[in-house]
């Protein structure tokens, strides 16, 4: 009886606990302040740590951080000395030199001169552009009405 009170009690506290008001949810990524060289190479500077990671292929996984540009949010991933080596976005007001957008559709990137579309498996399936930005789509293989899910560039 004593153990299932306890069991109980402990139960209540765990559903009860978080963090305070205000306090950044664990997982969300660090800010750095907005006037960063966002290319790639370019190291950031005045960047709290790191707390959270960004998968930017199947197999890689950079320190990542969100930089807000012009009203956009980017992530960013960086290495152990925040040199950038990926740079994303899944806000639709970004728009590539080509005229692409998340939710355009597969059509407009082969219009606007995008590559064949490569897959990579366990990440998603993606076209580069002339700009060297890559309209990224998250179904296996796409279709000419599948939409931009997210623009990326890495290195």
């Amino acid at each position: 009886m004593k153990s299932l009170a306890l069991g109980a009690l402990l139960l209540a506290l765990a559903c009860r606990s978080g963090p305070p008001p205000g306090a950044p949810f664990p997982f969300q990524e660090a800010m750095c302040p907005g006037d960063q060289d966002l290319t790639l190479g370019a190291v950031l500077r005045d960047c709290p740590p790191w707390r959270t990671g960004i998968v930017s292929a199947a197999a890689q996984i950079y320190h990542s951080y969100a930089i807000e540009r012009s009203g956009v949010p980017f992530t960013v991933g960086v290495d152990d000395e925040k040199r950038i080596h990926y740079i994303g976005t899944t806000d639709p007001r970004f728009v590539t030199p080509e005229g692409i957008s998340v939710g355009s559709t597969l059509a407009d990137v082969r219009r606007a001169g995008g590559a064949a579309v490569f897959v990579e498996p366990g990440w998603a399936a993606h076209s580069a552009l002339p700009s060297g930005w890559h309209a990224a789509f998250t179904e296996g293989a796409p279709r000419d009405r599948s939409r931009v899910a997210f623009l990326f560039r890495r290195d």
